[in-house]
């Protein structure tokens, strides 16, 4: 799982073409009821996330694992993850309960100061809470096409997606001159589909914890350093008709299955 989507988890800019959509269907008119991962390692499924939604949003998603080399799931649940919302329904807070019949877990909140998204990790510990990371990432509702700069990191923005992030080069010149410096550039490639990961419970369960990539407008395919080549797409979203059926990641193998 981990593995999965390590090519999607190198974004650290957050910004939207509009605001923040909690659509629990994607924009693929149906609602999610089951995210399936499969295993790259002989293709069968190990992950099975089942989604509960209370009308206006997710609220908890449970986690079935396989047992060893088992073809079915394990009956038992190996965790829940609970997700809530503010009144403009922005995600606020997730929960996630490792073991059901135990106390430990962790929880990450979520809130927007400006254009700052502050990420602010937990996890029980005896018995209180240990702070863990917090992470802080740039924040636009509807963003103009252009460069941003936030904190020493180069953002290119068009037509809603990072499709360019660079880091400071102060020795060979770098790929671009901008705001008096000199950076090293990587492209992100993108589909034309509304982003998968719109919905922060589908993306969170997938991987993403920071919320970075929630808010592209369009599903990211790839991401190659300025001026070298390679294959795209290395993330492949693959639709029966309007509704997304499964995501390849052609760099892993590993294959995510939506069921309706």
């Amino acid at each position: 799982m981990k593995r999965l989507l390590t090519t999607l988890l190198i974004l650290s800019l957050v910004f939207s073409c509009s605001d923040q959509d909690s659509n629990p269907d994607l924009n693929t008119g149906d609602l999610v009821k089951e995210i399936i991962v499969h295993s790259s390692a002989n293709n069968q499924p190990i992950t099975k996330y089942q989604l509960q939604y209370d009308g206006q949003n997710y609220t908890s998603a449970v986690v079935f694992t396989k047992i060893n080399s088992e073809p079915l799931f394990d009956p038992e649940p190996k965790k829940v993850i609970t997700f809530e919302y503010d009144d403009d329904g922005f995600i606020a807070q997730i929960d996630e309960k490792n073991d059901v019949s135990a106390q430990s877990y962790s929880s990450h909140i979520y809130r927007v100061v400006e254009n700052v998204m502050v990420h602010e990790e937990y996890f029980l510990y005896r018995i209180g809470f240990k702070k863990g990371e917090t992470n802080r990432s740039m924040y636009f509702k509807n963003p103009e096409d252009g460069f941003y700069l936030f904190e020493e990191k180069l953002y290119e923005i068009q037509g809603g997606n990072l499709v360019g992030l660079g880091t400071i080069n102060e020795f060979d010149g770098g790929d671009l001159d901008q705001f008096n410096r000199k950076w090293d550039m990587s492209d992100r490639f993108f589909d034309n589909n509304p982003n998968v990961f719109a919905n922060p419970a589908i993306n969170y369960i997938l991987g993403d914890k920071k919320m970075s990539r929630s808010l592209n407008r369009n599903n990211l395919t790839g991401v190659l350093d300025r001026g070298s080549s390679g294959n795209i797409p290395q993330i492949e979203f693959i639709y029966n008709g309007d509704k997304i059926d499964s995501i390849i990641d052609h760099l892993t193998g590993d294959v995510v299955q939506f069921i309706y």
